[in-house]
């Protein structure tokens, strides 16, 4: 998939109201968190082997995917997804199902951007995975 910001824009409608992004600002650290949400939608990657992996990707959660897996697409998908719920905190919260949406949608579009920017030549594969259960949305990638 292509980056397109016109598409992101179009296709993202946000959900939170001006006062609400008020208030927000009013009553945190705004620096420091906004330096945590921007790590999770532009973050770094790291090569080993054949495979492209985000950064923060273990190393035993990669060595067990080379062990379950047969080839690099099923190695890069298995390591790379992430849930939403994990990216953003949103345990024990009330979440609806359009805020898993745009977010999911968000971090799609971020990470296709953030792979075409770090990678131009390698196509990838970015999916937002999203059956209508909070718990289970991720996001995943790997290399086409």
């Amino acid at each position: 998939m292509k980056f397109n910001l016109g598409d992101l824009i179009n296709k993202v409608t946000p959900i939170i109201t001006n006062d609400e992004i008020s208030y927000f600002w009013e009553t945190s650290n705004r620096i420091r968190e906004s330096i945590i949400i921007s790590r999770r939608l532009w973050p770094d990657f790291s090569i080993d082997n054949d495979c492209i992996f985000l950064a923060d990707s273990s190393k035993e959660n990669i060595d067990l995917a080379r062990k379950l897996c047969t080839n690099r697409i099923d190695i890069e998908y298995y390591v790379n997804h992430r849930h939403i719920i994990d990216l953003f905190g949103g345990y024990n919260c009330a979440t609806t199902k359009e805020e898993i949406n745009y977010l999911g949608t968000l971090v799609q579009y971020m990470l296709t951007a953030k792979l075409q920017y770090d990678f131009p030549s390698i196509s990838f594969q970015v999916v937002f995975n999203y059956n209508g259960n909070q718990d289970e949305a991720n996001v995943t990638f790997w290399q086409i």
